[in-house]
């Protein structure tokens, strides 16, 4: 119990006494409120580890999906554009193996679903206003607090399988650099709160969630899926700069595809479709 990280006490001729549970995201702690069907069975764990994506890079093709990989401290975690993600202990860094039956034009809508879920699972165990930022941040007060990647391997017609990964700074310490200024550019649960957040049970909270929205997006409808993401979306009808690969783009974020594209409506009157690139919003 104590490599699990219980606090456990001993009582003179008594025996041992439990002093605190748990704040290790261990599958035999999670065991206690885990409620899905699939996603998490199994989870496996890590100390420390590079990167959550890798090891489930490693295992995804003789895996089923479900398989759920989470580290305590990730040495090499990355972000969008291979940027490193700091993932120090008291965050949640996880990965999500996936096999859905759909073709490769709709990956982006599990970046969807994961931002969704993380949204109200932070919002249901704090209570915190949360927004969601196009394509791939979770926000509260406008400051980033967790994030979303999402990996893909497939053919040019179907997805063979995907690993969707994401972070919440959740109790950890935001790196000087991104802390700084009048509006950081990430801050953690704890610091908006004031209070450390119970890591287990939000951990748990997303996991249901995703699954809910994944199967209702296999087995029924992602419309309302995508309407209650866009009720969080901070950046729709707001006037943005889009930094892509090759070119850059100014206009007004006017609406959100079925794949989780953004549409941007610059100042000639051109639509443009993006499936990717790094936004600032220019005006409120």
């Amino acid at each position: 119990l104590q490599k699990l990280g219980y606090e456990i006490e001993s009582v003179p001729r008594k025996g041992y006494r439990l002093i605190a549970s748990s704040k290790s995201l261990h599958p035999l702690v999670l065991s206690k409120c885990l409620k899905t069907s699939f996603i998490g069975r199994p989870v496996i764990h890590f100390d420390q580890v590079a990167s959550t994506i890798n090891q489930v890079m490693l295992k995804a093709e003789k895996s089923d999906e479900g398989l759920v990989v989470v580290a305590e401290k990730q040495s090499k975690g990355r972000g969008r554009f291979g940027r490193q993600w700091f993932s120090p202990r008291g965050g949640i860094w996880s990965s999500i193996l996936v096999k859905p039956k759909r073709p490769t034009a709709e990956a982006a809508r599990l970046n969807i679903i994961a931002s969704l879920a993380i949204a109200e699972a932070i919002e249901k165990i704090t209570g915190l206003d949360v927004q969601i930022k196009w394509p791939n941040d979770v926000a509260v007060d406008e400051i980033k607090v967790a994030g979303v990647l999402t990996e893909m391997v497939g053919e040019l017609d179907r997805i063979n399988f995907a690993i969707v990964s994401f972070g919440i700074d959740v109790n950890n310490k935001i790196p000087a650099e991104l802390a700084k200024g009048k509006k950081p550019l990430a801050i953690s649960l704890k610091e908006v709160l004031g209070t450390e957040v119970d890591r287990v049970d939000l951990f748990c909270l997303t996991l249901k969630l995703f699954e809910d929205y994944y199967i209702q997006w296999q087995e029924s409808d992602f419309t309302p899926i995508l309407r209650a993401w866009e009720k969080r979306c901070l950046t729709l009808g707001k006037k943005i700069k889009v930094k892509g690969v090759s070119k850059v783009l100014e206009g007004k974020a006017v609406g959100i595809d079925e794949n989780g594209q953004l549409i941007l409506k610059t100042d000639d009157d051109k639509k443009h479709v993006l499936s990717a690139g790094e936004v600032t919003i220019l005006k409120w």
